[in-house]
């Protein structure tokens, strides 16, 4: 599925998709940029997530597509003000 046009959501399409390629689609991006959230596309990829080390799957928790924009950019910025990278993610 592509992203919607315009947005600023990095969006990577699988072919398949299982743990160990999860996992490394994970490790390539916080290499490139540091992983803040992760917004699983469905209860597919929110169930291949629980095999990823904690420091892979972000400062907080997975987003929901249900939650309103502003409401995970809110609770994003509250939960990861002071948060030092390096950390072992949520648990």
């Amino acid at each position: 599925a592509a992203p919607p046009t315009g947005s600023p959501v990095p969006h990577r399409p699988f072919d398949r998709l299982g743990p160990g390629r999860l996992v490394r689609a994970l490790d390539a991006e916080d290499q490139a940029r540091p992983i803040d959230a992760v917004l699983p596309a469905g209860p597919r990829e929110r169930l291949g997530l629980r095999f990823a080390p904690g420091a892979l799957r972000g400062a907080v928790p997975p987003l929901s597509a249900a939650e309103s924009p502003e409401a995970a950019q809110s609770r994003l910025q509250s939960e990861t003000r002071g948060i030092r990278r390096g950390g072992v993610g949520y648990a």
